[in-house]
């Protein structure tokens, strides 16, 4: 593993994703009138770019979604230690036309 990284730190990390998304569709499900200042910026910021054809019908978030909704501060350091690993046990597939967008396609449950 990269940099003695071990499993329970990726299978934890996965978690986080997944609450990370879960937190993220939450707002963009609320509806606009009741949002407050702060979900309205961040519900702003996530429909700012449309869905492209490679990213229609998949759960995506970007790096700013993680610093908003992680449950720790170190989480975003680690999240861009592991985006590589994630990425080559197709666990994660980034997106091409986005260069901050991570998009999972792909099953998140734990290794």
């Amino acid at each position: 593993m990269l940099g003695r990284i071990k499993y329970e730190q990726i299978n934890s990390m996965i978690e986080e994703l997944n609450s990370v998304a879960v937190s993220k569709y939450k707002i963009i499900d609320t509806p606009v009138n009741k949002l407050n200042s702060d979900n309205m910026r961040r519900f702003n910021r996530m429909t700012e770019f449309p869905e492209t054809k490679e990213t229609a019908g998949m759960v995506w978030f970007e790096l700013e979604d993680v610093k908003d909704f992680a449950s720790a501060p170190t989480f975003v350091h680690s999240f861009n230690k592991m985006v590589p690993i994630l990425r080559h046990c197709h666990r994660l597939k980034t997106s091409q036309s986005w260069e901050n967008r991570a998009i999972c396609d792909f099953d998140m449950t734990p290794v």
